[in-house]
């Protein structure tokens, strides 16, 4: 039996393409010089173009909605096999008070070095059992890890030993405010193995330095220290304020100036509400049709500027929740699926001192949210599930929802999705 994946968006034709499609599953966009049904007709006359279209995506050999949800989840899993994400947070400290930060209301801490030997000791063994790992992303995170360099350097130094030891290739992404750039300090790092630093702004220079205790020249003083050392990402916190391509172009004129070669990536994302914050003024709703537009609007604006631009979290990123080999580190040594779950009980998952074992298997979740989709995604055959999963987890919590419940972004992902052709910002577009 063959059949037209549940999770291809028909986009709107051109006179050269009649069939222009993306698939959500593998996040790719094809389009055909023949109509569907002719794609179809073929699929089942010719083994070979049917082996092809299943290979895309774009066709399903399973019965029903649900059969090709387990088959995309069974799908991932393979993939997820090969590697394995790591975001270790080093310090909850920061030298900014960013009204917006979900780590606003925590208790400021620091990893330990035995935290990071046990954390290393329990990777080693779990390298030791999973041979098929080949890759390994590592995020140091805060709050600012370089506010703790000797125990950033430390968890960097151990986690590449390990990756040594069983032949595993690492890569490596440091978050920071940007604020310091000691230069002993960032060449120890790279020479440790730090590939890639990332580094926030709020805007251009007058809306930036409301949030961020006016850092913004700081800021441009470090980026050419940074993008000597590192491959730099540059994330653009969205919000209303600053959601104008005017605001924005600002933006992007000081960095050209401070890092004339355009050595670096642009990341949009928008600012969401987080728990305990309070109302934020600007804040987008994370199903908001003009968060949609205004996102598009910049993305358009950054590729005519010639700059290279990261989708980010535009749609629905891999989510720990759900994906397998993954974990979140705590300071204290709790193990988290939601990297923004931090104290919150729903969302732990263990603890060095309890666990012999890295707690990265998924299947209760994923068994969770295909229940769930099964009661509501099902009923329409949503294309849309493998962007939105029935909702971040966390925003349903933020929200006091059940993980059972659904919190749908249909509206803004239908208004993103057309455009991504013409932005060329999926993984990949087929011309067949």
């Amino acid at each position: 039996m063959l059949r037209s994946s549940s999770f291809n968006v028909f986009l709107p034709p051109t006179d050269l393409f009649p069939v222009r499609i993306y698939n959500t599953a593998v996040r790719r966009s094809y389009q055909f010089t023949l109509s569907w049904d002719e794609m179809l007709l073929a699929a089942k006359l010719d083994k070979g173009v049917a082996n092809k279209l299943l290979s895309y995506g774009l066709l399903t050999q399973t019965r029903s909605y649900l059969e090709e949800l387990e088959e995309y989840y069974n799908w991932r899993t393979f993939w997820e096999r090969k590697s394995l994400d790591i975001c270790y947070t080093v310090t909850t400290e920061c030298s900014l008070k960013c009204n917006y930060c979900f780590q606003k209301n925590l208790s400021r801490e620091k990893t330990t070095s035995e935290a990071i030997t046990q954390f290393s000791s329990l990777l080693s063994n779990h390298l030791y059992k999973n041979k098929s790992i080949k890759n390994i992303q590592l995020v140091l995170f805060g709050g600012d890890p370089i506010l703790e360099y000797e125990l950033s350097l430390e968890t960097l130094t151990k986690i590449s030993e390990v990756c040594r030891q069983f032949s595993v290739c690492l890569n490596s992404l440091m978050t920071t405010n940007g604020i310091i750039a000691d230069l002993n300090e960032l060449k120890a790092l790279r020479d440790a193995g730090l590939t890639t630093t990332m580094i926030s702004f709020d805007g251009g220079k007058d809306e930036h330095d409301r949030h961020r205790n006016g850092t913004f020249d700081s800021l441009l003083k470090n980026l050419p220290i940074f993008a000597k050392h590192f491959c730099l990402i540059l994330k653009y916190n969205i919000r209303k304020g600053n959601s104008s391509v005017d605001e924005y172009m600002d933006f992007i004129r000081h960095v050209e100036k401070a890092v004339p070669k355009k050595d670096f990536v642009i990341a949009l994302e928008a600012i969401h509400p987080v728990v305990n914050a309070g109302k934020s003024r600007g804040i987008f709703d994370i199903n908001s049709i003009e968060l949609a537009r205004q996102m598009l609007k910049l993305y358009d604006a950054t590729i005519k500027r010639g700059l290279r631009c990261d989708m980010g979290n535009a749609l629905h990123p891999p989510c720990p929740y759900t994906q397998g080999n993954s974990i979140i580190v705590q300071p204290n040594g709790t193990f988290l699926c939601c990297g923004s779950g931090f104290d919150i009980p729903e969302f732990v998952i263990g603890n060095l001192n309890e666990i012999q074992e890295l707690p990265v298997e998924r299947s209760d979740f994923r068994n969770y949210v295909i229940t769930t989709a099964a009661g509501f995604c099902s009923e329409s055959s949503c294309s849309l599930f493998p962007l939105c999963e029935t909702g971040c987890p966390y925003e349903k919590h933020r929200l006091g929802l059940s993980p059972s419940e659904i919190l749908c972004r249909r509206t803004f992902i239908e208004e993103f999705i057309p455009h991504l052709f013409q932005l060329g910002l999926d993984r990949q577009n087929k011309k067949n």
